[in-house]
């Protein structure tokens, strides 16, 4: 098995802040056969967000999720962020490299227009019929 790195930048908003201000996604694969992804985007000033946390289902429970958390969270630590967070359903995964469950009020505005989208949403992030939990992480 392998590793890539997917880089794409895309210039923030101008007038719209908080803003997405990079994107990175890891993906790893075997042979053809993509087995996971994970991304990350950052938050001006306000940290963090790993995003699109995927295991195929017969490669979950063998460190492929945790290993894209911890590759995100490297990477942006060496930019010098220390919060990162998510909004997911795989919290367990979250939990095992050291976040801890918080209240999704606690996470910048942005999950509003995410979840404003969302199928499972029928009022707000964290509501009836949401089905992710906040997550976060602080590195000292």
């Amino acid at each position: 098995m392998s590793w890539i790195s997917i880089a794409s930048s895309e210039d923030p908003p101008q007038d719209n802040p908080p803003f997405e201000s990079g994107r990175e996604r890891d993906i790893r694969h075997t042979g053809d056969e993509v087995i996971g992804a994970c991304g990350c985007k950052l938050w001006a000033d306000e940290g963090v967000e790993i995003i699109s946390l995927v295991t195929l289902t017969r490669f979950q429970h063998q460190g492929v999720g945790t290993r894209l958390i911890l590759e995100n969270i490297k990477k942006c630590k060496d930019l010098g962020f220390k919060w990162f967070f998510a909004m997911t359903v795989a919290v367990d995964v979250f939990l095992n490299v050291g976040f801890k469950k918080t209240d999704y009020q606690n996470l910048p505005l942005k999950i509003w227009v995410d979840c404003a989208s969302c199928p499972h949403n029928e009022s707000d992030p964290g509501g009836k019929g949401c089905n992710e939990e906040a997550v976060e992480l602080w590195l000292d």
